[in-house]
């Protein structure tokens, strides 16, 4: 498939904001828009996958169309926009999608529309006519948007010959920061949360590497459990500076005692969990991460593929000081597994 390339000329005098992989997420986007108090003349760019996997995936589309219409909105296809196309051509495929996955933008239209699951060929027919300007707004969407200083996709580009790249991959780069070609102008994208290049502690943060010119901007936002929607501001296009807030799905919680961040700790990620079960005991298991040697205790639900890989875990303390606000997603009985600043890491109780 031919990769679609839209030439944009950003304006530098008028804020640029960016954002990726909101995944249906709506409330987190609109409140992130009115915190920064997003107004008409303010650009933004939106790196794809603004649906699935989350709780408003018509909504994200009919809000940026609409949006699309009054003010600089460029918006990239992304993995699940391309995957949502294909699965209206597929009613197998899609009949065991919908059954695996309750949140996607089928059974939000299925509760518009109405009908019957048992009668998935007449539910594809109609939603094909009824939702026809909401699907050729998703087909239409361009692969990569090309300004002068910046290039904006989904997932990577492997040529800056920016026609001749692969549509899949463009979509799917799976380890971008890692692999990339080498680049002449700095590329910004999204589809793999930032989390996942980080080894010493677990930050969601957007991320520059300055060397080989490529910014990150998913926080894993209904991907990670812990994720969160960063929303990033271009402050000077030309020198690639950059600042962000971020929005999460969890419960703050104020801390009354101080504690030292770790000296020494790892993160371990999706990219390199394979792990080796040392022993075991009433509260989990002793790891040893197989690429490192790092030896970590986790509980016994973070162990998994037989005991040979675990989930995203970390023995991260966090810096915090009384008073501190935390985002808190786990409790154990000798601490909280939260989130301050981006960072995630253990608040001892």
């Amino acid at each position: 498939m031919p990769v679609k390339v839209q030439t944009i000329c950003l304006d530098k005098t008028r804020r640029i904001f960016c954002v990726s992989d909101i995944h249906g997420h709506f409330d987190l986007f609109y409140q992130a828009l009115r915190q920064v108090n997003f107004q008409k003349e303010d650009q933004c760019i939106v790196l794809g996958d603004i649906v699935e996997k989350g709780p408003d995936s018509l909504k994200m589309v009919r809000f940026l169309m609409d949006l699309q219409q009054k003010q600089d909105i460029y918006v990239t296809k992304g993995n699940c926009e391309a995957w949502v196309l294909e699965l209206l051509e597929d009613e197998e495929t899609l009949a065991r999608y919908m059954q695996s996955r309750k949140e996607s933008i089928f059974w939000e239209m299925f509760e518009e529309v109405g009908g019957d699951f048992a009668h998935l060929s007449d539910f594809v027919q109609k939603i094909k006519h009824v939702y026809q300007k909401e699907f050729s707004w998703l087909d239409s969407l361009p692969v990569i948007l090309d300004d002068e200083q910046m290039t904006f996709v989904h997932a990577g580009i492997q040529t800056e010959t920016l026609e001749d790249n692969d549509f899949e991959l463009c979509l799917t780069y799976p380890t971008f920061e890692l692999s990339a070609p080498t680049l002449h102008k700095y590329v910004m994208v999204g589809h793999l949360p930032t989390v996942n290049y980080c080894h010493q502690y677990p930050d969601c943060n957007p991320r520059i590497n300055h060397e080989k010119k490529i910014i990150s901007i998913d926080g894993g936002i209904g991907v990670k459990p812990d994720g969160q929607l960063n929303l990033v501001t271009i402050e000077d296009l030309k020198k690639k500076t950059i600042s962000s807030i971020s929005l999460s799905e969890a419960i703050p919680m104020t801390m009354q005692k101080e504690q030292k961040a770790s000296e020494v700790s790892r993160s371990i990620n999706w990219l390199d969990n394979q792990i080796e079960v040392l022993s075991e005991d009433q509260k989990g298991y002793w790891i040893s991460h197989c690429s490192s040697q790092y030896r970590m205790h986790v509980s016994k639900d973070m162990v998994f593929d037989d005991q040979t890989r675990v989930y995203d875990v970390t023995d991260y303390q966090l810096p915090i000081q009384k008073g501190d606000q935390v985002l808190v997603y786990r409790e154990t009985p000798l601490a909280y597994y939260a989130k301050k600043d981006g960072i995630l890491g253990w608040v001892l109780k």
